[in-house]
């Protein structure tokens, strides 16, 4: 009985995880996109002669570079914040099952 107990948590636990990944991953996309948009936008109304004075192949990068930082950033930190939950989870579940009289 406990056998089927641990391996129903372990399969919910990595459900969980699987799911959340996958949704933090499209989450942080997304953030990237909108932070691209919002640059873009920036970039869009500045003066011609603050153009002239900047390249565009280095600003492109430099747009890339940041948004591909704030979307493995904003993934990484979210899934840590998923395996903790996944663990206290799971701990407080043993607790429980170890000694139910708390």
């Amino acid at each position: 009985k406990a056998v089927v107990l641990y391996f129903a948590l372990g399969s919910f636990l990595f459900a969980t995880k699987a799911v959340s990944a996958q949704c933090f991953s499209r989450v942080a996309v997304s953030v990237g996109q909108r932070y691209r948009c919002l640059i873009l936008d920036k970039l869009l109304r500045k003066s011609l002669a603050w153009h002239h004075e900047h390249s565009a192949a280095e600003l492109s990068t430099q747009m890339n570079d940041d948004a591909e930082a704030l979307q493995r950033y904003f993934e990484e930190h979210m899934f840590n914040l998923c395996r903790v939950a996944s663990i206290m989870i799971a701990s407080v579940f043993l607790s429980v099952k170890n000694s139910p009289e708390v």
